[in-house]
Protein backbone atom coordinates (compact mmCIF):
# COMPACT_ATOMS: atom_id res chain seq x y z
CA UNK A 1 0.00 0.00 0.00
CA UNK A 2 1.42 3.39 -1.28
CA UNK A 3 1.70 5.57 1.93
CA UNK A 4 2.37 9.26 1.57
CA UNK A 5 5.52 8.93 4.78
CA UNK A 6 7.04 6.64 6.03
CA UNK A 7 5.12 4.08 8.92
CA UNK A 8 7.21 1.98 11.19
CA UNK A 9 6.10 -1.24 12.36
CA UNK A 10 6.93 -1.64 16.43
CA UNK A 11 6.42 -5.52 17.13
CA UNK A 12 6.77 -6.31 20.98
CA UNK A 13 5.61 -9.65 21.62
CA UNK A 14 7.90 -11.87 23.47
CA UNK A 15 9.90 -14.46 21.73
CA UNK A 16 8.46 -17.56 22.47
CA UNK A 17 5.00 -15.55 22.15
CA UNK A 18 3.02 -18.47 20.44
CA UNK A 19 1.61 -16.24 17.93
CA UNK A 20 5.04 -15.87 16.21
CA UNK A 21 4.34 -19.31 14.14
CA UNK A 22 1.65 -17.93 12.46
CA UNK A 23 2.33 -14.20 11.91
CA UNK A 24 6.25 -14.10 12.24
CA UNK A 25 8.13 -11.18 13.72
CA UNK A 26 7.48 -7.80 11.78
CA UNK A 27 9.94 -5.49 10.74
CA UNK A 28 10.28 -1.67 11.34
CA UNK A 29 9.31 -1.18 7.90
CA UNK A 30 6.99 -4.15 6.86
CA UNK A 31 3.88 -2.32 6.77
CA UNK A 32 2.68 -4.30 4.06
CA UNK A 33 3.05 -7.39 5.71
CA UNK A 34 0.95 -6.30 8.26
CA UNK A 35 -1.62 -4.60 6.43
CA UNK A 36 -2.35 -7.90 4.50
CA UNK A 37 -2.29 -9.21 7.64
CA UNK A 38 -4.75 -7.27 9.37
CA UNK A 39 -6.53 -6.04 6.62
CA UNK A 40 -6.64 -2.87 8.32
CA UNK A 41 -6.83 -0.18 5.96
CA UNK A 42 -5.38 4.03 6.40
CA UNK A 43 -7.68 7.01 5.48
CA UNK A 44 -5.92 10.53 4.94
CA UNK A 45 -9.20 12.17 3.65
CA UNK A 46 -9.18 14.81 6.62
CA UNK A 47 -5.28 14.78 8.04
CA UNK A 48 -2.86 14.82 5.24
CA UNK A 49 -5.07 15.58 1.94
CA UNK A 50 -6.74 18.03 3.83
CA UNK A 51 -3.37 19.89 5.18
CA UNK A 52 -1.99 22.84 2.97
CA UNK A 53 1.63 23.36 2.59
CA UNK A 54 3.35 24.44 6.04
CA UNK A 55 0.30 22.90 8.49
CA UNK A 56 0.38 20.72 11.01
CA UNK A 57 -2.24 17.39 11.14
CA UNK A 58 -2.05 13.80 12.76
CA UNK A 59 -0.49 11.28 10.96
CA UNK A 60 0.08 7.92 11.31
CA UNK A 61 3.76 7.53 12.24
CA UNK A 62 3.25 3.85 13.55
CA UNK A 63 1.60 0.84 14.46
CA UNK A 64 2.41 -1.56 17.50
CA UNK A 65 1.86 -5.33 18.11
CA UNK A 66 1.85 -6.73 21.57
CA UNK A 67 0.15 -9.73 23.63
CA UNK A 68 -1.68 -9.08 26.64
CA UNK A 69 -4.63 -7.38 28.26
CA UNK A 70 -7.54 -6.77 25.68
CA UNK A 71 -6.90 -3.00 25.48
CA UNK A 72 -6.83 -0.60 22.55
CA UNK A 73 -4.15 2.13 23.40
CA UNK A 74 -3.40 4.85 20.35
CA UNK A 75 -1.13 7.00 21.09
CA UNK A 76 0.16 10.59 20.49
CA UNK A 77 3.46 11.87 19.76
CA UNK A 78 4.95 15.32 19.17
CA UNK A 79 7.52 16.05 15.79
CA UNK A 80 10.48 14.85 17.65
CA UNK A 81 8.75 11.55 18.49
CA UNK A 82 8.14 11.93 22.07
CA UNK A 83 4.87 11.09 23.76
CA UNK A 84 2.80 14.47 24.78
CA UNK A 85 2.34 14.13 28.44
CA UNK A 86 1.94 16.19 31.09
CA UNK A 87 -0.93 18.54 32.82
CA UNK A 88 -1.43 20.83 29.76
CA UNK A 89 -1.66 17.38 27.23
CA UNK A 90 -4.87 16.66 26.95
CA UNK A 91 -5.71 15.10 23.58
CA UNK A 92 -8.76 13.77 21.96
CA UNK A 93 -9.08 10.62 20.35
CA UNK A 94 -11.96 9.08 18.17
CA UNK A 95 -13.09 5.53 18.27
CA UNK A 96 -15.89 4.11 16.39
CA UNK A 97 -17.27 0.85 15.58
CA UNK A 98 -20.81 0.30 14.40
CA UNK A 99 -23.77 0.63 17.46
CA UNK A 100 -21.43 3.77 18.87
CA UNK A 101 -23.57 6.21 19.82
CA UNK A 102 -23.68 9.40 17.22
CA UNK A 103 -20.93 11.66 17.26
CA UNK A 104 -22.03 14.84 18.48
CA UNK A 105 -22.12 18.09 16.51
CA UNK A 106 -18.66 20.79 16.36
CA UNK A 107 -16.48 17.77 16.89
CA UNK A 108 -13.75 17.37 13.75
CA UNK A 109 -12.45 15.53 11.91
CA UNK A 110 -16.12 13.56 11.19
CA UNK A 111 -14.55 10.50 9.77
CA UNK A 112 -17.51 8.51 10.75
CA UNK A 113 -21.12 9.88 12.62
CA UNK A 114 -20.77 7.66 15.27
CA UNK A 115 -17.78 7.83 17.73
CA UNK A 116 -17.17 7.43 21.17
CA UNK A 117 -14.60 10.41 22.83
CA UNK A 118 -11.14 9.53 24.81
CA UNK A 119 -8.87 11.82 26.31
CA UNK A 120 -5.45 11.35 26.22
CA UNK A 121 -5.53 13.38 30.11
CA UNK A 122 -1.41 13.92 30.46
CA UNK A 123 -0.81 10.15 29.51
CA UNK A 124 -0.37 10.60 25.89
CA UNK A 125 -2.74 7.49 25.26
CA UNK A 126 -6.02 6.32 25.56
CA UNK A 127 -7.61 2.22 26.30
CA UNK A 128 -10.20 1.57 25.72
CA UNK A 129 -11.50 -1.97 26.78
CA UNK A 130 -12.41 -4.50 23.97
CA UNK A 131 -14.51 -8.12 23.39
CA UNK A 132 -14.83 -11.14 21.28
CA UNK A 133 -16.87 -8.83 18.65
CA UNK A 134 -14.14 -7.74 17.40
CA UNK A 135 -11.91 -9.98 16.29
CA UNK A 136 -10.99 -10.36 13.20
CA UNK A 137 -12.87 -11.27 10.44
CA UNK A 138 -12.21 -11.88 6.86
CA UNK A 139 -12.37 -8.22 5.97
CA UNK A 140 -10.21 -7.11 9.24
CA UNK A 141 -11.94 -5.48 11.86
CA UNK A 142 -15.10 -3.04 13.48
CA UNK A 143 -12.91 -0.05 14.72
CA UNK A 144 -12.16 3.29 13.16
CA UNK A 145 -9.34 5.41 15.36
CA UNK A 146 -8.13 9.22 14.59
CA UNK A 147 -7.55 12.18 16.53
CA UNK A 148 -9.23 15.49 17.03
CA UNK A 149 -8.21 18.81 14.93
CA UNK A 150 -7.55 21.94 17.19
CA UNK A 151 -9.85 24.83 17.78
CA UNK A 152 -10.20 27.10 14.20
CA UNK A 153 -8.64 30.32 16.19
CA UNK A 154 -5.50 28.49 17.28
CA UNK A 155 -2.66 29.72 15.40
CA UNK A 156 -0.39 26.88 13.82
CA UNK A 157 -3.13 24.47 14.32
CA UNK A 158 -3.41 20.90 13.77
CA UNK A 159 -6.07 20.82 11.35
CA UNK A 160 -7.12 16.87 10.56
CA UNK A 161 -5.70 13.99 11.44
CA UNK A 162 -5.25 10.53 8.95
CA UNK A 163 -7.61 7.49 10.25
CA UNK A 164 -6.77 3.84 10.69
CA UNK A 165 -9.57 1.55 9.67
CA UNK A 166 -10.78 -1.91 10.25
CA UNK A 167 -8.83 -2.52 13.08
CA UNK A 168 -8.99 -5.52 15.17
CA UNK A 169 -7.71 -8.31 17.10
CA UNK A 170 -6.39 -11.91 16.73
CA UNK A 171 -4.51 -14.98 19.06
CA UNK A 172 -3.78 -12.79 22.38
CA UNK A 173 -5.84 -9.66 22.18
CA UNK A 174 -2.97 -8.60 19.54
CA UNK A 175 -4.13 -5.70 17.81
CA UNK A 176 -2.02 -3.02 15.81
CA UNK A 177 -2.16 0.27 18.13
CA UNK A 178 -1.58 3.45 16.21
CA UNK A 179 1.18 5.70 16.92
CA UNK A 180 -0.44 9.24 15.83
CA UNK A 181 2.18 11.75 15.15
CA UNK A 182 1.96 15.46 14.92
CA UNK A 183 3.46 16.07 11.24
CA UNK A 184 3.91 18.92 9.54
CA UNK A 185 3.11 18.93 5.87
CA UNK A 186 6.30 19.95 3.60
CA UNK A 187 6.27 22.66 1.45
CA UNK A 188 9.26 21.07 -0.92
CA UNK A 189 10.58 17.51 -1.50
CA UNK A 190 9.56 15.00 0.90
CA UNK A 191 11.69 11.87 2.03
CA UNK A 192 10.58 8.42 -0.19
CA UNK A 193 8.31 6.33 1.86
CA UNK A 194 9.25 3.57 -0.26
CA UNK A 195 11.82 1.89 1.93
CA UNK A 196 14.91 3.86 1.21
CA UNK A 197 16.87 2.86 4.81
CA UNK A 198 18.98 5.85 5.62
CA UNK A 199 18.92 9.34 3.72
CA UNK A 200 20.13 12.72 4.63
CA UNK A 201 17.43 15.38 4.52
CA UNK A 202 17.27 19.01 4.81
CA UNK A 203 14.88 20.51 7.65
CA UNK A 204 13.58 24.25 7.98
CA UNK A 205 11.64 24.91 10.58
CA UNK A 206 10.69 21.56 11.16
CA UNK A 207 9.55 20.64 7.46
CA UNK A 208 11.79 18.48 5.24
CA UNK A 209 12.51 20.18 1.99
CA UNK A 210 14.69 17.78 0.33
CA UNK A 211 16.60 14.64 0.78
CA UNK A 212 19.53 12.73 -0.54
CA UNK A 213 19.76 9.01 -0.58
CA UNK A 214 22.79 6.78 0.46
CA UNK A 215 24.29 4.91 -1.38
CA UNK A 216 25.32 1.41 0.04
CA UNK A 217 29.02 0.84 0.64
CA UNK A 218 31.73 2.70 0.26
CA UNK A 219 32.83 4.93 -2.03
CA UNK A 220 35.52 4.42 -5.09
CA UNK A 221 38.54 5.34 -4.85
CA UNK A 222 39.50 9.01 -5.59
CA UNK A 223 35.36 10.14 -5.24
CA UNK A 224 34.87 12.68 -2.05
CA UNK A 225 32.07 11.39 -0.14
CA UNK A 226 30.22 11.71 3.29
CA UNK A 227 30.60 8.75 5.02
CA UNK A 228 28.15 6.51 7.60
CA UNK A 229 29.98 4.44 9.84
CA UNK A 230 28.18 1.67 11.84
CA UNK A 231 30.38 -0.10 14.24
CA UNK A 232 33.27 0.89 13.07
CA UNK A 233 32.54 -0.38 8.90
CA UNK A 234 31.37 1.94 6.15
CA UNK A 235 28.87 0.84 5.13
CA UNK A 236 26.87 3.96 3.09
CA UNK A 237 28.13 7.28 1.18
CA UNK A 238 27.21 10.45 -0.14
CA UNK A 239 29.42 11.84 -2.92
CA UNK A 240 30.26 15.38 -1.61
CA UNK A 241 32.26 17.50 -2.74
Amino acid sequence: MSTPYPIRIFDVRAEDHNSLGMLPRLGEDEFERLQQFYKLELDFTHGYERAQDGQLFWGIAGLELKAGPAILQPQVIDQSGRLITGPDANILIFLHWPGVDPLPSGFDPRYEESARLGWTEGKGNVGWGFGPESHLGEDGGPFVVWVSSDPADWQDRRVGSDAVRKLGWWDDHIIANPIFQEMRKGGGEEPPADGAAEYLVNVVGGVVTGHIEFVPGPPPSGVAALGLMCDGVLVAHIEWN
